[in-house]
């Protein structure tokens, strides 16, 4: 059993979550009891226009992604410090960039795909205690868009801002790309008929050298960033986690996407028996990591079927 203070901290995650999300998965598994479980549901359904939901006592189908859950759970806790330079870094942020007000929020976004194909838009967001990991957003980049990096950050843009009060917006956006990506950014915002709005984009330096790295300002300007200083090393650490997000984002869709055309060709498995084995473990890698023995353990697998499943991983 947990304590009340830990169900505040699950239920306010959630609401915190998915609540200000686009995306929601079909099942929530939190291993404890929470006190307003109905009600969030209720909210999830309103919010999601689907039935999701939260499960509190976890059977055996799902004690495989529980610990998978766990241990990148305390990955995260060990990773995400408050920075204790940030207020540093962002008044070295605001001078270098000749920015008029303070800077409180930064939202960077880098494009990911895999010759054209699976495009992902990563979305990380900094605050006045560093890096808000809470509020990271992935979106899936539509076919006609993929491959096009203008043309999927203009679909991000739009999904983002589309319908956004004015006192919501960032103090900072930073897109990953030169002069042609940067004008055809403002000239979206432009249509969505946002104004007061600071962009500024990063150029790839020759030879992907950082100390060659470009930033584009919205009058015109480019400048090299000076290597070494704190103005120069602060936009490093953006870009390099927006990349790394990106990157590790378009990864999972393709694993995903991998995993079920690889247990759509296992002949005898059906589409609840499909489900459970994504459900257990995960991802492709995980499962084909698995003995006969660990599939045979997901729900409805019985010992002949989990062979069948195991060949066939590993034909």
């Amino acid at each position: 059993n947990v304590s009340l203070e830990e169900q505040d901290i699950l239920e306010t995650f959630i609401t915190q979550r998915y609540l200000s999300s686009d995306e929601c998965p079909a099942a929530l598994v939190i291993n404890s009891n929470i006190k307003n479980k109905k009600l969030l549901e209720s909210a999830l359904f309103a919010k999601f226009s689907k039935r999701i939901s939260i499960i509190t006592k976890p059977g055996k189908k799902d004690r495989g992604l529980l610990d998978v859950c766990k241990t990148n759970t305390e990955y995260v806790f060990q990773k995400n410090r408050i920075d204790k330079d940030i207020e540093y870094k962002l008044m070295k942020l605001k001078s270098g960039l000749e920015l008029e007000h303070d800077i409180s929020s930064i939202e960077s976004y880098d494009i990911s795909h895999h010759a054209g194909k699976n495009a992902v838009a990563g979305c990380v967001v900094y605050s006045v205690e560093g890096k808000a990991r809470n509020l990271y957003r992935t979106y899936n980049i539509s076919k006609i868009n993929s491959g096009n990096d203008i043309g999927s950050m203009g679909e991000l843009i739009d999904r983002r801002f589309g319908n956004i009060d004015a006192k919501n917006l960032p103090s900072l956006i930073i897109i990953d790309g030169g002069k042609t990506h940067l004008r055809q950014i403002l000239k979206k915002f432009d249509e969505l008929n946002i104004k007061d709005i600071n962009v500024i984009a990063i150029s790839k330096g020759v030879r992907r050298k950082s100390s060659f790295d470009q930033i584009h300002l919205s009058n015109n300007k480019s400048f090299f960033v000076e290597s070494g200083s704190t103005f120069h090393n602060f936009i490093q650490e953006i870009r390099d986690e927006t990349h790394r997000y990106a990157i590790s984002s378009q990864q999972k869709k393709m694993k995903k996407s991998s995993m079920k055309s690889s247990i759509d060709d296992i002949k005898g498995v059906g589409t609840v028996r499909k489900k459970h084995l994504l459900r257990y473990f995960g991802s492709l890698e995980q499962m084909k990591r698995a003995s006969i023995e660990d599939i045979s353990e997901v729900s409805g697998i019985g010992k002949n079927t989990a062979k069948s499943i195991f060949n066939a991983l590993h034909d």
